[in-house]
């Protein structure tokens, strides 16, 4: 089965090291008020309580090579929740993965993505990012009929 170790940590550097380096202030993983009197676990937020973030590292290629049509629509989830924020300022999620962003800055040009909800691409630290393509080659693999992957 494949390891997820590798996803944990490429959120746990964009939510330790880019994201302050980016916004210039702490974040951490933590729980807000949704306006529909839920809560929900957010990757990143700010210390400040003003940005909330949601990470993204998954592939947007599927091992078939077409678009990762399922990740998407959790993307759309991640979505639906930063715009169920009426506290913060700033709406994010960031990817690690140039695929998935593209296919989320499509959707927005194609009006398909809210507007208030920012998208950011994180460049990995390069060692960090090859043991995440190292994990999803793996993943592919199991769930591919073939066993051959593309990506």
């Amino acid at each position: 089965m494949a390891n997820s170790k590798s996803q944990r940590e490429a959120e746990v550097w964009i939510r330790e090291q880019w994201l302050p380096d980016e916004f210039g202030q702490p974040f951490l993983k933590k729980k807000l008020q949704l306006r529909s009197g839920g809560k929900f676990e957010f990757d990143g937020v700010s210390q400040d309580e003003r940005i909330a973030v949601s990470i993204s590292t998954n592939c947007g290629i599927r091992s078939s090579g077409k678009k990762a049509t399922p990740k998407l629509h959790k993307i759309r989830s991640d979505a639906l929740f930063l715009l169920l924020l009426d506290n913060v300022e700033r709406r994010v999620i960031v990817f690690s993965d140039r695929y998935m962003f593209d296919l989320c800055e499509a959707e927005i040009k194609n009006g398909r993505f809210p507007i208030e909800v920012e998208i950011k691409l994180a460049s990995l630290p390069a060692e960090l990012e090859s043991a995440l393509v190292q994990a999803r080659c793996i993943a592919a693999q199991e769930v591919s009929p073939t066993g051959n992957f593309r990506g």
